[in-house]
């Protein structure tokens, strides 16, 4: 086999290096950049609320502006979420499974919180903006709270879980677990007294969204580590994503009103934080194709090889058996010829034989008439009466 058309499995298995599982270089440069990447974010936040927000706007634009980045921000976590979650469905990694769940529930509670928003400035469930406000918080809380604690769970549910034997079920179950778990708390927060969510005269503004940010924390160590022993590249866009979502969480904790300074920075950290996700998934998704592709040329030209191979050796086998065939033809001539031999000798020996076995026998005729006559025999045949010769002579003369 040609070593340039060895296919590689580890290609084959999606474990090519700064492809699907990165090396543990690729591993300490991703960390660094995505220690950067967070340090930049960090400190051009304030230079991207300055560019989106001027003293003096309308509560109601504002309100309505909001409310279109919420959908955008819900739409494409709801698209990351059912990505991850039919990612599982397909491969059995509860990762997946959880992480897809986590951005599916926090985009559909930025849907909630973005008609909340714009309802209230249009007055489409009959009541004021003052009146929905104080649910806005509530929402917004609820959807990152269970984001954040979904994505602590992701990393433990393969090493605790193992392989799902039946991701669709599995699917439809947990989904179903997780999303009622959701509707109730969204409901609790519309039906009960909800608690004071700022505070604009202390330090934190937001505790219980600084809570959210603690959260977020753990969910960025957890998978951290989970990114230190597995390397898949996916993980680190997730990781990227806890990050960007970390400091527009800890921005949001320092909000003091609805669509301030630190309110908008948050809220564009959160939907760059659902678009990151997104555009990891469709490289990866590329690089898939693209890997398999080349693994398809790889095995085509591997097949052609082998062709060849198969019509080299028939045709060397060909060759190998009509060369045995005039072999075995000279052979079979040969012993012809042998045998032939064989019977010219074997019919030389009787007639060689016959004629010593006669001239032995006149021999003996002449010593007994010389005796007879008083004279010596002429002719000593002491050798003829014992070995081979006396044993042929016997023979010759039983045979009739």
């Amino acid at each position: 086999m040609k070593p340039e058309l060895q296919p590689r499995i580890d290609d084959l298995a999606g474990n090519g290096a700064g492809l699907f599982v990165h090396t543990a270089r690729q591993k300490r440069n991703r960390f660094v950049a995505i220690m950067v990447c967070l340090a930049l974010l960090a400190s051009v936040g304030p230079l991207i609320a300055g560019s989106t927000v001027q003293e003096g706007t309308d509560a109601h634009k504002l309100a309505d502006a909001h409310g279109m980045v919420e959908w955008i921000g819900a739409l494409f976590a709801l698209v990351v979420g059912l990505a991850l979650v039919m990612h599982f469905a397909a491969l059995g990694n509860r990762l997946y499974l959880f992480i897809g769940l986590a951005f599916f529930v926090n985009g559909a509670e930025d849907l909630v919180h973005g008609l909340l928003c714009l309802a209230g400035g249009h007055q489409w469930l009959g009541a004021e903006h003052a009146q929905l406000a104080q649910f806005i918080p509530g929402t917004y809380v609820t959807g990152r709270l269970m984001f954040g604690i979904l994505l602590v769970l992701a990393p433990f549910a393969p090493r605790m879980l193992g392989t799902s034997r039946s991701p669709k079920r599995e699917t439809i179950l947990v989904s179903s677990i997780v999303l009622a778990a959701t509707l109730v708390a969204t409901a609790v927060a519309f039906m009960l007294p909800l608690p004071q969510f700022i505070y604009p005269n202390s330090a934190i503004s937001r505790p219980v969204d600084f809570v959210s940010a603690a959260v977020l924390v753990a969910a960025f160590i957890v998978f951290a580590q989970y990114y230190r022993r597995h390397g898949e590249a996916i993980c680190w866009w997730i990781l990227l994503s806890i990050g960007v979502n970390i400091i527009g969480q800890l921005m949001m904790s320092f909000s003091k009103s609805l669509f301030d300074v630190s309110f908008n920075i948050a809220h564009v950290y959160k939907l760059l934080g659902y678009i990151i996700p997104l555009l990891g998934f469709c490289i990866c998704q590329v690089a898939i194709i693209a890997a398999c592709r080349r693994a398809e040329e790889r095995l085509q030209e591997h097949q052609d090889h082998l062709e060849e191979l198969v019509e080299s050796r028939s045709a060397e086998l060909s060759q190998t058996n009509v060369q045995l065939q005039e072999e075995n033809v000279v052979r079979q001539r040969v012993e012809e010829r042998l045998r032939q031999k064989m019977e010219q000798l074997e019919l030389f020996n009787r007639l060689s034989q016959g004629r010593e076995l006669q001239m032995i026998k006149l021999k003996r005729e002449v010593n007994e008439m010389a005796r007879k006559s008083g004279v010596a025999p002429p002719y000593d045949l002491a050798f003829a009466d014992a070995g081979p010769i006396a044993k042929a002579a016997s023979e010759e003369d039983v045979t009739p």
